[in-house]
């Protein structure tokens, strides 16, 4: 048994640790101890005393201007304004459409309950219009955007909105970034809408239905009752939609056919009677269209696994879209393919209240995607030594995925002190690829070592099924709590493929042999695991409070590995290879125990607590038995946390975290079995690997000027991964023999993870906004900075890869009418790749896109919309290209109420479109062009349908210019955060 027992504690931080303790020093300077007071009321409507969710309540000191305190109204209008000193307060509470209420407060020694405050509905004669109409403001954590200050074309998504917005970049693959970091949820009215699929509710939900954008870090539901960030937090956006819009039917149905085939249809429909929500969508194309993320449960969507690899890929070219590339895709999502892709989707989902207390959310969603792909490879290794140095790869492949998922989340709330969270989740998918390849190893650009022609079969399929249960209970004494939840996850899966295989070997140039495989492989795998968390909050007074909490897990894999030769004798695959076969598996189990302290007072809250976390790792070969195949570690950890969080006077607020977490390695990576899939490409895994253990640290700031319409955002992150797996590649400059017995020939190459350190990030990146008044617009200026130094070792040999980026962008986009709608963009990154092995290899490459979207209603219905793009790269060599895509239409808009559309359409119309990327590892740089969808011309008609009621009666809107003045009915719905946090 190997034991390894190691305590980190900030050792490569010293910053951090100096924050961590001068925090803890103004914590204990500060006031803690005194004796603070609350303030709490509810925000109702003066005419039907229903309440006013998500209203803007502040408070300063009578005799100070400044604000002392800002929150938003929960769901049912309810505010608790806490950590007050004995004095004269002056309270506002204020929501668009509703007259401001002023309210005056004397605190003595006592908590004051308001009770109900009655807000009354503005007219238009009573609002005045000054300076600039709110886009943005700054409401504890936070950011709150005023739809109606960003004007859309009536067909305008969700999507279309929000890319106006400052701040939030909308990628070219449909992923989000709000402030910085990649938005994992959006909600509708503080709901899920079809699961954790961000992409689904901004492509669906019209922009006319909008109201307020809230982006906040969403906690886990268990971290939002205690009041303690577990780390667990995402990036969210929350979408509330106008009242009015709340009761009735909406949505679209269209179909569309062009030249060369090409055909695009779907739907949404929305029925909307406030509490009771049901939306229905689908979607039929062979034109690259998605209304949704693909769930790649499996993670063989259209990859052909002829590259190999272990470890992380790398940083990955930055997109001039204003994305930061690299890293694995998170909750299994990923953006739109390369290739030619033929889709089919189709979803629902629901939520409505059952009874007093129970409120149920559930989507199912179905989508099946057939792509195909023709790509070419160039690879250069940042090798020193006599050494291929070179990898050509074409590989034309075609994968056929069918994905279900479906999500429900249901919540009971038993009594005032009592609730319960239910959520299961399943996934199910299949999957078929099938790939042919022809790849080449090379030491100079025409002197190749080695070569392969292959075609690669292979069929998979599994499910993922997770659950978690969560029981909240409140005791008599405010601030003690106690919340237990149990979550378990299952997730089986079934794979086969084959392998045909003709494979080169040359010496000075001459082939000097020649191997040929023929394969069948399986290799069922089945991960599964059960976690509890119990946390237990009691208050310090009335400012502080402290929790302890215990979390133990348990996680068992297996993945069995079976690699049968083709028997010419009996025409079967009969005969075993034991070098490609290869049964294992380990389970974990994990202990984590900690204590937190939160101090909130009337400005500033901190957070700081510790865990203490011991892992049990044992990995176990059953074939072929080996004595190195039985591992057993024993990981010690201790993890701090620092959440630091300040409001200031003037409307801004900063945020600082220190998270620590550890890493176990997966069951692939730990598995010692080789993937031929390409044989001049192998890998394998590695049991002798360790736990790596991160550290990150996290700076936000915000400020808005509701006055001038002004806001400014500032996010910092810094990460270190001390024990990182990484990998180590091997390209062999003679034939041997490698574990299991297999042979490694001359000019291929091995790639296995290995342990290494000081794998250092960091990225920055602010954004500005401003009103352009000169045409009426919106200016947002952004920019990026990010590092990235990824070790890897080359031939034993270890290299940093360092990637320096900068991303300066800026967007200008319309607010002159609906008619006249248009979206300006320009975003570039500027890369430096330096390496330590080999300075040769550096290289400076360059990237941008300028993007025009413009739609315009000029005529008696008559429409012309546009988008023009510009992308450029340049310092990619034979890569290098400058591509102009074109598409546009003309449509006629009839029917009552413009519901009809028909419309002609061009893509690319100068048919230059094509896909290009790079990828920067610590052992090469890979350049990959991609066959894309090119030029089609469509005829389509779309149907709109707008049904709104209110009490059973149509409603018609209001004009446009007087829901800009004065909202029309004032919308609403649920907060993003607890008001104390």
């Amino acid at each position: 048994m190997q034991v390894e027992s190691k305590a980190y504690f900030c050792t490569s931080f010293p910053m951090i640790r100096i924050l961590y303790i001068s925090l803890l020093m103004l914590l204990l300077g500060s006031e803690a101890y005194a004796q603070t007071y609350s303030i709490r009321g509810k925000a109702v409507d003066a005419i039907n005393k229903s309440a006013v969710t998500g209203a803007s309540v502040s408070i300063r000191k009578e005799k100070d201007s400044g604000n002392v305190a800002g929150i938003l109204t929960d769901t049912g209008g309810r505010f608790v304004l806490t950590g007050l000193l004995p004095d004269k307060y002056v309270v506002k509470i204020s929501f668009f459409g509703y007259k401001p209420l002023i309210v005056k407060v004397q605190v003595v020694q006592q908590n004051i309950n308001l009770g109900s405050l009655k807000l009354g509905i503005s007219t238009y004669k009573e609002i005045t219009v000054k300076g600039h109409q709110v886009r943005a403001e700054q409401i504890g954590d936070t950011v709150q955007y005023n739809a109606d200050a960003f004007k859309t074309n009536p067909d305008a998504t969700a999507e279309d909105l929000v890319n106006k917005m400052p701040g939030i970049i909308v990628n070219t693959d449909g992923s989000v970034q709000a402030h910085g970091e990649t938005v994992k949820q959006v909600l509708v009215d503080g709901k899920p809408f079809f699961g954790d699929d961000p992409t689904t509710a901004l492509r669906n939900l019209p922009a006319e239905v909008i109201d307020k954008v809230q982006v906040y870090d969403k906690l886990s539901d268990q971290a939002a009752f205690t009041g303690f960030d577990d780390g667990n937090s995402q990036k969210t956006i929350n979408i509330v939609t106008k009242k009015y819009r709340r009761n009735g039917q909406f949505g679209k149905i269209y179909g569309g056919y062009g030249t060369d085939g090409r055909y695009n249809a779907g739907e949404t429909f929305n029925d909307f009677d406030n509490n009771f929500r049901l939306s229905v969508i689908s979607l039929s194309n062979n034109v690259n269209q998605q209304n949704f993320a693909t769930q790649d449960l499996l993670g063989v969507m259209g990859s052909s696994g002829q590259r190999g690899g272990g470890g992380r890929a790398g940083a990955g070219i930055n997109s001039p879209t204003g994305g930061y590339g690299g890293g694995a895709s998170n909750n299994f999502l990923v953006g739109s393919q390369n290739g030619i892709n033929k889709t089919n989707s189709i979803g629902v989902n629901f939520s409505d209240s059952i009874g007093k207390k129970t409120y149920i959310t559930a989507s199912y969603f179905f989508n099946n995607t057939d792509n195909n792909t023709q790509s070419s490879l160039a690879r250069q290794y940042f090798a020193t030594n006599n050494i291929p140095t070179f990898y050509n790869e074409n590989d034309q492949s075609n994968t056929n995925n069918y994905n279900h998922r479906a999500n429900v989340r249901l919540e009971y709330t038993a009594d005032s002190s009592n609730s319960l969270i239910f959520t299961p989740k399943i996934s199910y998918q299949q999957a078929t690829v099938s790939s042919s390849t022809v790849g080449t190893s090379l030491y100079a650009p025409l002197d190749t070592s080695s070569a392969t022609n292959n075609t690669f079969n292979q069929a998979t399929s599994g499910y993922d099924f997770n659950a978690n249960l969560l029981w909240r209970h409140k005791f008599a004494k405010k601030g003690r709590t106690f919340s237990w939840n149990v979550g378990v996850d299952v997730n089986p899966k079934a794979a086969s493929d084959t392998l045909h295989s003709v494979n080169q070997y040359y010496r000075a140039g001459v082939d000097t042999s020649m191997v040929h495989i023929n394969q069948q492989a399986s290799a069922p795998a089945r991960n599964q695991s059960i976690s509890t968390n119990l946390a237990y909050t009691e208050p310090i007074g009335d400012k502080s409070m402290i929790q302890v909490n215990y979390n133990p897990s348990f996680t068992q894999s297996s993945l069995n590995q079976e690699t049968y030769v083709f028997n010419a004798l009996t025409g079967e695959y009969t005969t075993l290879d034991s070098a490609l076969s290869n049964e294992y598996s380990f389970t974990t189990l994990t202990n984590k125990a900690g204590l937190s302290y939160h101090y909130r007072g009337a400005t500033a809250n901190l957070m700081i607590g510790a865990n203490y976390q011991v892992s049990d790792l044992e990995g176990s070969q059953t074939f072929p038995v080996s004595s190195s195949g039985q591992k057993s570690y024993l990981y010690e950890n201790f993890l701090p946390t620092a959440i630091f969080n300040e409001k200031f006077e003037d409307k801004s607020s900063l945020r600082l975290f220190y998270l620590t977490s550890t890493n176990l390695p997966s069951i692939t990576q730990l598995q010692n079995v080789v993937n031929n899939t390409n044989p001049l490409l192998l890998s394998t895994g590695n049991p002798e690997l360790k736990q790596s253990y991160n550290n990150t640290f996290i700076a936000r700031y915000g400020k808005t000027n509701t006055d001038k319409a002004h806001s400014f955002f500032l996010f910092f992150t810094a990460n270190l991964n001390e024990n990182y797996i990484g990998n180590s590649t091997i390209i062999s400059n003679k034939d041997s023999t490698i574990s299991g017995g297999y042979k490694l020939a001359k000019g291929a190459q091995l790639t296995y993870p290995v342990n290494l350190n000081n794998d250092w990030s960091t990225r920055a990146f602010a954004t500005y906004g401003i009103p352009f008044d000169f045409i009426n617009s919106n200016l947002n200026f952004n920019g990026g900075v990010s590092y990235n130094s990824t070790p890897g070792l080359l031939n034993y040999q270890l290299n940093y890869a360092n990637t320096y980026a900068l991303n300066p962008g800026v967007v200008l986009s319309s607010n002159i009418s609906e008619n006249l709608d248009f979206t300006l963009s320009y975003n570039s990154t500027y890369n430096i790749v330096k390496n330590t092995l080999n300075a040769q290899a550096n290289a400076n490459y360059f990237t941008h896109l300028a993007d025009l979207k413009f739609n315009w209603i000029f005529w008696r219905g008559f429409t012309f919309n546009t988008e023009i793009s510009h992308t450029l790269y340049t310092g990619l060599g034979t890569y290098d290209q400058s591509l102009l895509l074109v598409n546009g239409g003309i449509a006629k808009k009839f029917l009552k109420g413009n519901a009809g559309e028909i419309k002609l359409f061009v893509f690319d119309a100068l048919n230059q479109n094509v896909s290009i990327a790079r990828t920067v590892t610590a052992a090469y740089v890979d350049d990959v062009r991609t066959a894309v969808l090119q030029r089609y011309f469509m005829l389509s008609f779309t149907y709109t349908l707008r049904h709104y009621t209110a009490g059973g009666v149509v409603e018609k809107p209001a004009p446009d210019w007087q829901n800009r003045m004065n909202g029309g009915v004032p919308p609403g719905g649920p907060p993003v955060i607890p008001p104390n946090r």
